[in-house]
């Protein structure tokens, strides 16, 4: 349980911190005197929002946050002044307003799951198509529903009131347990999907719509125009976050790139030092195995870098080259950092997966062995570290010196520390 927290630290934090900024959103909204007035502008406020979600998601080709946002302005334009007085006119009211918020407390969460399930394939493509069929089919099955039910529908008409009761969560009975169900097993299935920027906001907006659930009895529809609001930042932050990670993260190690590299050197003072990671012989090791097992020995490397001592930030440089950053150290109080990270690599043997490997691993490790399902190589990595001084004051010559450095690490023999 302990390594599960720490493994996902990140990520429950953003989710308590999240909430806690969605619940004073609610809160602070709601806590205003004259909501009814203040409802319109948030309307408003809803629409500017959704078409920046819209222009963002377009331009960065994520079809999930667009679709999603296209099923939520939808609903609100359902919801609006105009489609009542223009489209569904002669209606009972009070009817109407339920089956919107149920509609949107349905609907939203299901799509959720739905796109979750799909990869980024594109918004303007067959597979953007297709999905947009299948959001224009709820679309159109929820405007045929109010329309053929609501029109010269009697407000005393208990039984359809009922129906559309789901959300009435002030009274114990099954509705309320049937939905807070619904967004219980929505919720699992959400934070069981793959981590990324897009999957994590689709969970802190379900946490969203929980969160309003407090406050839809007491304020009905009031609550949507913000809502939504909160919804679509929630969304436009994941575009910024997906952004953010595809320039400034290497995918295949998860280390922050050669781009990040560059803007952490700008901030950096007097002293710094800089550590050129290279692995010995890796070409020739592609070459012999091919590139996947190639990806794995860099994710291996990635993974023993990522826990240097000595406050180190890492990178991956390019290829088979890394860099670690030391903020305000000396060569002298690195060294010894980097010798435990060369030693750490050169001890733990590499195991390459034969194809003819069994299905189950055998109870004795000798016949394991014996079965030719693996093969033990080992890697090695070169060092070369340079550090700040009056000769080498601008991140570009640190970075060449510990370069240079690097190479006579791999003309000495490779497998060792050279230092500038």
């Amino acid at each position: 349980m302990k390594s599960l927290i720490k493994n996902n630290k990140d990520y429950i934090l953003y989710l308590i911190l999240g909430s806690g900024l969605i619940y004073l959103s609610f809160f602070y909204f709601l806590s205003y005197r004259d909501i009814a007035n203040m409802y319109r502008t948030m309307e408003y406020i809803s629409y500017i929002t959704f078409i920046i979600g819209f222009g963002l998601s377009y331009f960065f080709n994520s079809s999930k946050v667009f679709f999603i946002l296209l099923i939520m302005g939808f609903l609100q334009i359902i919801d609006s002044q105009w489609v009542t007085q223009y489209i569904f006119r002669d209606i009972n009211f009070q009817l109407y307003n339920k089956i919107i918020i149920n509609a949107i407390y349905i609907f939203i969460p299901i799509n959720l799951i739905f796109f979750s399930f799909f990869r980024e394939r594109g918004i303007l493509s067959f597979w953007g198509f297709s999905k947009l069929i299948v959001i224009l089919g709820q679309g159109l099955g929820l405007c045929i529903a109010l329309n053929k039910n609501l029109k010269h529908v009697s407000t005393n008409n208990s039984l359809t009131l009922i129906s559309w009761n789901f959300l009435n969560l002030a009274n114990m009975d099954y509705h309320r347990y049937l939905m807070l169900f619904y967004f219980f097993v929505v919720f699992l299935i959400l934070i069981i999907k793959e981590k990324n920027a897009v999957n994590n906001s689709f969970v802190l907006l379900l946490i969203a719509f929980i969160i309003s659930l407090n406050f839809v009895n007491d304020y009905g529809l009031n609550i949507l125009p913000l809502l939504f609001i909160i919804s679509a930042i929630i969304l436009i932050f994941a575009i910024i976050k997906s952004a953010y990670i595809l320039a400034y993260k290497d995918e295949l190690t998860g280390l922050a790139s050669r781009r990040a590299l560059y803007g952490e050197l700008l901030k950096q003072g007097k002293n710094y030092s800089i550590a050129m990671l290279d692995i010995d012989f890796f070409k020739k090791f592609n070459d012999k195995y091919g590139h996947d097992i190639g990806d794995q020995v860099l994710q291996m490397i990635a993974v023993h870098i990522k826990e240097t001592g000595g406050g180190a930030k890492v990178f991956r440089y390019g290829g088979e080259e890394f860099t670690l950053l030391f903020p305000g150290k000396t060569v002298d109080e690195c060294i010894e950092h980097l010798e435990d990270l060369r030693k750490r690599i050169a001890e733990r043997p590499f195991y390459i997966r034969g194809e003819n490997r069994p299905q189950e691993k055998p109870q004795l490790q000798k016949e394991y062995n014996k079965s030719g399902s693996t093969k033990k190589e080992q890697i090695t990595v070169s060092i070369g570290v340079a550090t700040k001084t009056k000769e080498l004051k601008k991140p570009e010559e640190v970075i060449k010196a510990a370069d240079k450095a690097l190479y006579r690490a791999k003309n000495k023999g490779r497998n060792q520390v050279c230092r500038q």
